[in-house]
């Protein structure tokens, strides 16, 4: 008789020779040196998904290493710093590709990441968690990513760009990063974030979004824990309304707002230069501003909205 572990192993071999066509290992040369990351296929067209940092200043053409180690150049179609993607596309794609899972990822579910570890171990794979789901990843330049997940698959330098797929091979989100300081704790930037991006970089190769010109942070109540009651103005750094610091922000256009998370996916391009309403809480009573938001023209450091 089948034993239970026999039959998971069994399902979990056939779920990972289903995946692996789809994933590929991308490397270039950045003043003379040879930088390496992962990627895999999102459609049958060639078009790759991989991180904004792995391709940043390569020179090109950029490889990327298919299943079966066949080499085909690829052409960077547009990065996104803020979200830390980027979009290529193959010269000559093969059949294979991922689905972006549309429903979130749950806290507890079985997940795999596959990718390029280290640059030299390529079409590997790890079995793990979802072991937290909404966190926020902090970059170097730029706002944070919001709503991120976290894993104990066993990722390293080389995994970024990497998909992290669920139990029917279906992408749950991006690998970004590690935190170094603890063991077991990835990152991986979520689906649906994923899609927005890829779906504007493959139309326009850019990600376009509105700005308030103010500094944002979740609401924390005076010697509370933060909350979702909005986010808090802490600065103002254009002024083109009557925001404030210290201002409640709570909702947009009547869309509650609970945390910075809820206020940056609004704040898409399409509201550039559009008349918008906010709900917000002033010295203890609610109100409403009229704002025009304009372009966010760069990534600063620090968080901005």
């Amino acid at each position: 008789m089948t034993s239970l572990l026999a039959a998971f192993s069994r399902d979990l071999a056939r779920l990972v020779a289903e995946v692996m066509p789809a994933v590929v290992a991308v490397s270039g040369r950045r003043d003379g040196d040879l930088y390496v990351g992962s990627g895999f296929l999102i459609d049958r067209d060639g078009h790759v998904v991989t991180n904004a940092h792995v391709v940043e200043g390569l020179k090109t053409p950029i490889s990327a290493f298919v299943h079966g180690g066949q080499n085909h150049p690829a052409a960077l179609l547009g990065v996104d710093v803020l979200t830390d993607l980027a979009l290529l596309r193959l010269e000559r794609p093969p059949r294979a590709s991922l689905r972006l899972r549309r429903s979130p990822a749950a806290l507890g579910e079985i997940c795999l990441a596959l990718g390029n570890p280290c640059g030299r171990y390529p079409e590997s794979v790890s079995l793990g968690i979802i072991s937290g789901v909404a966190r926020t990843v902090w970059q170097e330049i730029g706002r944070p990513i919001y709503g991120s997940l976290q894993t104990d698959c066993a990722t390293n330098l080389g995994n970024s760009g990497g998909p992290l797929v669920d139990a029917k091979g279906q992408v749950l989100g991006v690998s970004v990063r590690k935190d170094f300081e603890a063991e077991g704790v990835g990152f991986a930037i979520p689906a649906d974030t994923v899609a927005d991006v890829v779906a504007q970089l493959k139309a326009v190769g850019e990600v376009r979004r509105a700005s308030l010109g103010i500094r944002v942070r979740r609401f924390t109540p005076a010697g509370g824990r933060p909350s979702r009651r909005g986010v808090e103005v802490v600065g103002v750094t254009e002024k083109q309304h009557d925001l404030r610091v210290g201002d409640l922000i709570l909702g947009v256009d009547e869309t509650p707002v609970g945390d910075v998370a809820d206020l940056v996916r609004l704040l898409t391009g399409s509201r550039v230069g559009h008349l918008m309403k906010l709900d917000i809480l002033r010295g203890g009573k609610r109100r409403v501003v009229a704002v025009r938001p304009q372009e966010l023209k760069a990534a600063l450091p620090g968080v901005r909205s």
